[in-house]
């Protein structure tokens, strides 16, 4: 059980990046700034991809799916980090973001069945069913007239749910591909289209991140560049010490969920509802549910 505190440590630093996310999400005042965050990650992805790359002996060149499958992803990344920066400057609640966009789960068992030709059985949809009920509870139990008026907040972080479920079919896709090749090309998609994304939005975008107001984004938008570099370590060390894949995602997930709600309550004044524990662990079983893996390991361990 060594990998148990590997695998709390990449639970930690996707705590830590997500708060984060949200500190800078509070700092800004222009989507110029929120792309040059964005930037700066992508930046420091490329250049930790380029140094592994070149310690490894590795050539940044792979087949053409594998690069242009990288470099989709990377567009993904930018997406998966611009929509919680702009829900956060918005006000967004960090456990019910998380929340939210963690039911990736859902729309990525459809892309499996769609893309991957895997069968969806009755468990699953239970699950995609169990997984929206624990949705609503952690949203507190919305009523009718409530869902239709949710904040633009909510809506972006189904949204994001959607941008990393797409992302997890693309490294599907690519999975032979290089860890360091793909995060390498990820960055470049990344950070071409910050690029893109600050000259479409012209002069003012420009302006506002020449100002003193942008020197606290960039520091903190460099943390959370090392903080992600930390996660993939942990997630590897976590491995590398004998977790199995369904039993350290169900434990990273649970672990993740909790601390953010613990975080909103400790730093943001955010408050805590007794729905929203009980959503959490409902969660956990929808995700069960839904992976195959998960499944046939905790039905396996338990016949």
């Amino acid at each position: 059980m060594s990998w148990v505190k590997w695998a709390l440590g990449e639970a930690a630093f996707r705590v830590t990046s997500i708060t984060l996310l949200k500190v800078i999400g509070t700092l800004a005042s222009t989507l110029g700034q929120l792309a040059l965050s964005t930037l700066i990650i992508g930046g420091v992805q490329v250049v930790a991809a380029g140094c592994m790359l070149i310690y490894t002996r590795t050539s940044i060149w792979a087949t053409k799916r594998q690069i242009l499958g990288s470099i989709a992803f990377g567009i993904g990344a930018f997406f998966g980090t611009m929509l919680p920066f702009v829900a956060f400057m918005l006000g967004a609640n960090l456990a019910v973001y998380t929340f939210l966009a963690l039911l990736a789960i859902v729309p990525g068992a459809l892309i499996d069945r769609i893309f991957f030709g895997e069968k969806l059985v009755i468990r699953q949809l239970s699950g995609i069913a169990l997984a929206v009920f624990a949705g609503w509870l952690v949203m507190n139990m919305p009523n009718l007239n409530e869902l239709a008026t949710l904040p633009l907040w909510a809506w972006l972080a189904l949204i994001n749910a959607c941008t990393l479920a797409i992302n997890q079919g693309v490294t599907r896709w690519i999975k032979e591909v290089d860890i360091w090749i793909k995060n390498f090309w990820g960055g470049v998609g990344t950070t071409v289209l910050c690029l893109l994304s600050i000259l479409i939005l012209g002069p003012e975008a420009v302006a506002s991140i020449a100002t003193g107001a942008s020197v606290p984004i960039v520091a903190w938008s460099a943390v959370i560049a090392i903080v992600v570099i930390g996660l993939w370590s942990f997630n590897v060390l976590a491995y590398r010490s004998g977790a199995s894949i369904p039993t350290k995602n169900v434990f990273v997930n649970g672990a993740y969920l909790f601390g953010a709600l613990a975080i909103g309550y400790l730093f943001f004044g955010e408050p805590v509802q007794s729905a929203q524990l009980f959503g959490i662990l409902t969660y956990i079983v929808a995700f069960i549910l839904i992976n195959n893996t998960v499944w046939n390991y905790v039905t396996k361990k338990t016949v």
